[in-house]
């Protein structure tokens, strides 16, 4: 049977196994399913794999590679490619339930939100509704970037769905959730951002000397839940 990957080369040390390009659980299950079966079955020279939403980056040696196989250089490539189509074909117990569900803490609005009235101009919808709305729904990690710990999460209702900001914010807090399009979003650190800022967590998502860094990873569930000043005030302190 035909592989349902189509696997391409990025240089000479990485590759791409792209699943499709619609972005949707199923795609991204087969890109998680894969970064599985190379944990388990890992190549000769293998280094890690990056997913993303519906593809997942694999970056080798191919000094490695051309040692286990015996391939010329030129036929690194070819070498690999087999390997994962014969991956691929592995039958997996595969749960879609195989990572856990974390809840976030979120303090909406105010001052921790200043995109709250811009979206309910946008959306006809009070801050209430926002809030219950976003904070209702279960995300998807798809993919992490554009900084440390940035988790792009799918799943939000599309009645939440706001355009990015015409120009960006210099300066966007750690912890901020913001909106972009179809997707909603964390800053771990401070940085520059043009989503649309609804709320805060005072949970640290990224920090460097822990272990793993990030506190959410691709492929984990995430809630959201409503917390008052005084709630983000008490998990600020126990979280510094």
């Amino acid at each position: 049977m035909e592989s349902p990957a189509r696997i391409y080369p990025i240089n000479e040390y990485s590759l791409t196994v792209e699943f499709g390009n619609v972005i949707n659980e199923e795609n991204h299950f087969e890109v998680e399913k894969l970064d599985l079966l190379l944990k388990q079955k890992p190549f000769n020279g293998f280094i890690h794999a990056i997913p993303a939403y519906t593809s997942l980056c694999i970056v080798f040696d191919p000094v490695q590679v051309k040692s286990k196989w015996g391939s010329p250089f030129n036929g690194v490539f070819e070498s690999l490619k087999n390997y994962i189509q014969e991956l691929i074909k592995i039958p997996l117990n595969y749960q879609k339930e195989f990572r856990q569900t974390k809840t976030i803490p979120v303090f909406y609005g105010d001052e921790m939100g200043p995109d709250m009235d811009f979206l309910c101009h946008k959306t006809a919808l009070s801050p209430s509704e926002i809030i219950q709305i976003h904070s209702q729904a279960r995300y998807k990690v798809f993919m992490m970037g554009f900084i440390p710990g940035f988790a792009y999460l799918g799943g939000m209702d599309l009645r939440l769905e706001v355009p990015r900001k015409e120009v960006p914010r210099k300066k966007v807090k750690p912890g901020s959730v913001g909106i972009a399009g179809v997707q909603t979003g964390i800053y771990p650190l401070e940085s520059p951002g043009g989503w649309q800022i609804i709320g805060r967590t005072p949970l640290k998502m990224f920090e460097a000397f822990r272990s793993p860094a990030t506190y959410l990873q691709a492929g984990d569930w995430v809630e959201f839940r409503p917390i008052d000043a005084l709630e983000f005030q008490s998990l600020s302190q126990s979280n510094s």
